[in-house]
């Protein structure tokens, strides 16, 4: 079983998942991991605000039971609380000022 933990470990870290993130539950935003974008992405993500406005924590895949030809597992985001997830990838941002501009364009159509 050793074995395996160490082995499983070292894969997730090839992707970016260290030890830590490799085994930390979904708790759907227990504390320490309180932090909300306040849409979508909240259901596969746990993330703390740190005392300097970065932000730490992870996102998580749920594996479909499908491979790809090549053998490599599919995952996909879905809703953590209600299906088994495991960290997909750790979560670092820093604090930042951004705008986003859209500019909707809507086409009136008339068809006789």
């Amino acid at each position: 079983m050793k074995r395996l933990i160490t082995l499983t470990t070292f894969v997730l870290s090839l992707f970016g998942a260290g030890p830590v993130a490799a085994f930390y539950p979904w708790r759907n935003h227990v504390a320490p991991f309180p932090f909300l974008f306040g849409n979508d992405i909240d259901t596969h993500q746990q993330t703390q605000l740190k005392n300097d406005g970065s932000l730490s924590g992870y996102f998580y895949i749920h594996f479909t039971g499908v491979s790809t030809k090549d053998g490599y597992p599919v995952a996909t985001h879905v809703d953590c609380s209600v299906s088994l997830c495991t960290v997909g990838w750790t979560l670092e941002g820093e604090p930042g000022i951004a705008s986003f501009l859209i500019k909707w364009m809507t086409t009136t159509r008339c068809f006789s």
